[in-house]
């Protein structure tokens, strides 16, 4: 199956109409159409239904679109992974981060420039809506995040449940008293919290965590950046925060001071995520085991369950540590 043709009907689905699709190509439409037409009798089958100006692709036809964009993907992919690693310089990894799990690469970073000095990172930050969709473009090797809706499409290895603080502002530092808060305390006071994006949906792990102890939470701010919403809270309005613990330890504190939480019914469960089909290079493998490694060292109760998932990722190069 000629690759060139593969690139061309894809081209033609995307565009929607064969003389569109031959601009897109800097071809003629009849060579263009030509070529469709010699890729339907390779194949045996109609791809594409034409009738005047009635269009349709053929559930043939979307079955190959599906599986020649795989296939076009990977030969790019290879071809520039066969470059890099020709040139010594196959060691650059894109991974996308949300804030709610930034200590979780943080925290690995030393150790990793220590065993692999020579790698290189490009660190993308966004919500998980954002994430989970450079993931599916391939735009990134791996994202360390919350679990997707629907996994079925994606590589999860889920890491160690994260603790959650209240950061306190404002009058409640003095009207909080202790080193400990129990959520059933915050009933009437206005709150500041994470929620995270899907599409059109929001999902309130959190409020929903909130929910099952306060019915009717005062909810003064929410928003899907743990960074902005640290900020927030620490101008020193009167309110508390309810964050990640992990996520404190390279903050200072002006205005408002850490608590820790306790009798929220769940916790966080952050995720290193890619897609299935998606081409690992032996490095972005071992950073993944790495990472999933460190953070069941600092959490001992689940430890086990993390070096499980670490000896399911396939195994680096030698040469890689």
């Amino acid at each position: 199956m000629d690759l060139k043709r593969l690139r061309y009907f894809c081209t033609i689905v995307e565009q929607g109409q064969i003389s569109r699709a031959a601009e897109v190509l800097c071809i003629t439409q009849p060579a263009l159409s030509q070529r469709l037409h010699e890729l339907e009798e390779e194949l045996g089958v109609p791809l594409i239904l034409r009738k005047g100006r009635q269009w349709k692709v053929t559930e043939a036809g979307k079955l190959l679109y599906q599986r020649a964009r795989r296939i076009l993907m990977l030969v790019e992919e290879t071809s520039s992974d066969v470059q890099e690693l020709t040139e010594g310089s196959n060691t650059r990894i894109a991974i996308g981060i949300s804030t709610m799990c930034l200590s979780v690469l943080l925290d690995v970073l030393p150790l990793l420039y220590e065993i692999m000095p020579g790698i290189k990172f490009r660190l993308i930050h966004g919500n998980f809506t954002n994430l989970e969709a450079l993931v599916n473009k391939h735009q990134i090797d791996f994202a360390i995040t919350q679990p997707p809706h629907d996994a079925s499409a994606y590589q999860v290895y889920p890491l160690p449940p994260r603790a959650f603080c209240a950061l306190v502002a404002g009058r409640y530092r003095n009207e909080l008293t202790g080193s400990a808060i129990h959520l059933s305390e915050l009933t009437s006071t206005p709150l500041v919290v994470t929620r995270r994006t899907f599409g059109a949906e929001i999902d309130d792990f959190l409020l929903d965590s909130i929910r099952k102890v306060i019915p009717r939470p005062n909810i003064l701010i929410d928003c899907h950046d743990i960074r902005t919403l640290m900020d927030v809270i620490d101008t020193g309005i009167d309110a508390v925060a309810v964050v990640p613990e992990s996520e404190l330890a390279r903050r200072t504190l002006h205005h408002s001071e850490a608590r820790k939480l306790v009798g929220l019914p769940d916790s966080f469960n952050a995720a290193i995520i890619h897609q299935q089909d998606h081409f690992l290079s032996s490095a972005a493998r071992f950073v993944i085991q790495k990472i999933i490694e460190h953070a069941a060292s600092q959490n001992a109760p689940t430890a086990d369950n993390g070096n499980r998932q670490a000896s399911a990722l396939p195994q680096p190069d030698a040469s890689i540590a």
